[in-house]
């Protein structure tokens, strides 16, 4: 629904922010897209107005332009996924988490990527009662590169998505056992992918290890990865015992999300 107008939040936003806005809701409402023209008919703008406004959303992926008509772009449709994605999978995941950290005794995080593919957020966590736990605040930035969600989270993005991300990637090295190569990265993403699973010992902390897989939702979207977090001991003894714990909560959210596995 286009932004009601004589609103003080309106009146107040810049008038740029609220072009893009009104773009976006535009394209949003029509999946054939609509032309330069269209545009500015319906916004009651001129086109110099619009014409890098909607450039700098192509450049950013959120528009596509394709034969000057402008359509949704492949970050609008991601963004848009992640936003319904947190809204309606968290009650569906909620139980599966605290019931995967019963069975485990460790704590479990649900992951997400940040609007700029460089990192991950965690957006829940069931948390165990164990004295020696890792504790992480929810909505905090995570590093891509050295996680076990942020591995998932990257292993399973489209080619292009990978390389993009990739390139941009800066690798710190967090501890001795982090991986610091970006052709290192990129062939653990393929057996990532591979396997169905990630599992990390102690490369964001010498202390930590995770087990992460991937959730997805209906149309094989990626929505998240779920994690488990534990002393690294116990994540590389206890490894054969994790995996198929996680991996079987994540397929159950990702069932219940409408996802259905390729026979």
């Amino acid at each position: 629904m286009p932004l009601a107008k004589n609103t003080t939040t309106q009146r107040d936003a810049p008038l740029s922010v609220l072009r893009v806005i009104r773009i976006l809701e535009h394209l949003a409402s029509n999946p054939d897209g609509y032309t330069l023209t269209d545009l500015s008919e319906k916004l009651e703008t001129p086109k110099s107005s619009l014409v890098n406004l909607l450039r700098g959303l192509a450049a950013a992926r959120y528009v596509e332009n394709s034969d000057h008509v402008y359509t949704l772009g492949s970050e609008s449709f991601r963004l848009g996924t992640a936003i319904a994605g947190q809204r309606s999978f968290l009650p569906i995941a909620r139980p599966i988490m605290q019931r995967l950290t019963e069975q485990t005794g460790e704590t479990a995080l649900l992951a997400t990527l940040t609007p700029d593919n460089q990192s991950v957020v965690y957006i829940h966590k069931s948390e165990t009662k164990d004295l020696i736990r890792f504790s992480v605040n929810v909505g905090e930035p995570r590093p891509l590169h050295s996680t076990g969600s942020g591995r998932v989270l990257m292993a399973y993005q489209t080619e292009p998505m990978i390389k993009s991300m990739l390139r941009n990637l800066v690798m710190t090295p967090l501890t001795r056992n982090t991986i610091t190569s970006k052709a290192a990265l990129r062939k653990n993403l393929k057996e990532v992918k591979r396997q169905g699973y990630s599992v990390t010992l102690g490369e964001t902390s010498a202390s930590v290890g995770a087990v992460a897989a991937p959730v997805f939702g209906d149309s094989s979207v990626l929505i998240a990865s779920l994690t488990i977090v534990c002393p690294v001991e116990r994540a590389a003894n206890y490894r054969d015992e994790l995996v198929p714990l996680v991996v079987q909560a994540a397929r159950e959210i990702s069932g219940a999300m409408g996802y259905r596995e390729e026979e």
